[in-house]
């Protein structure tokens, strides 16, 4: 994608500033609700006969995979169309049975997926953060913390891997302590 003069120039649609993002984690009953892709893709070929293929990685239902084409959600051209998302259903399955009386049981369980390109940032904030409690491992008024806060202003991207490195030595945060000494004195009585 090129930009000239703070436009985009594969977009007709106007250049605004961003007031607010917000980010959110969507349920797997939202996401095969809102997915375009139902029945959800399952074959790993891009193409078939030279054009993309339905149920395939380019399923031609997420956008049009090239200029010339029209999406089959939306009907928009290249430019018009603002890409549509699918989803893979990812099944594990255990067998477990019974000698007896012969009875075989099948679990089906849909385990989630993680984008291998934000695996490694996915891994640094789980670091950051106690398993038991979901805090952060250090404590955010610490002067360190504040140190980095104010170092990396409006640098987020910095500041995730200098507060990786104060966490490194922390497996549990000092509020999970507190919570233990308590919970222990309240067992005594």
């Amino acid at each position: 994608m090129v930009y000239f003069n703070s436009q985009i120039a594969d977009s007709i649609a106007p250049y605004r500033n961003v007031r607010r993002v917000q980010f959110g984690i969507l349920s797997p009953d939202e996401i095969r609700r809102m997915s375009v892709t139902n029945p959800p893709i399952e074959h790993p070929e891009l193409m078939e006969g030279g054009k993309p293929k339905e149920g395939g990685l380019m399923d031609p239902r997420q956008g049009p995979p090239d200029r010339n084409s029209k999406c089959k959600t939306c009907a928009g051209s290249y430019i018009e169309c603002p890409g549509h998302f699918g989803h893979i259903e990812c099944e594990i399955f255990f067998f477990s049975s019974k000698k007896k009386n012969q009875l075989i049981i099948l679990y089906l369980v849909t385990k989630p997926v993680y984008h291998v390109a934000f695996l490694s940032k996915i891994l640094k904030i789980l670091r950051c953060v106690c398993f038991h409690c979901s805090k952060l491992l250090i404590d955010p008024n610490e002067s360190k913390i504040v140190d980095i806060m104010k170092k990396t202003k409006g640098q987020y991207r910095r500041r995730l891997g200098f507060v990786f490195d104060v966490c490194k030595g922390q497996k549990i945060c000092k509020g999970f302590f507190l919570f233990e000494k308590i919970k222990k004195k309240t067992e005594i009585f």
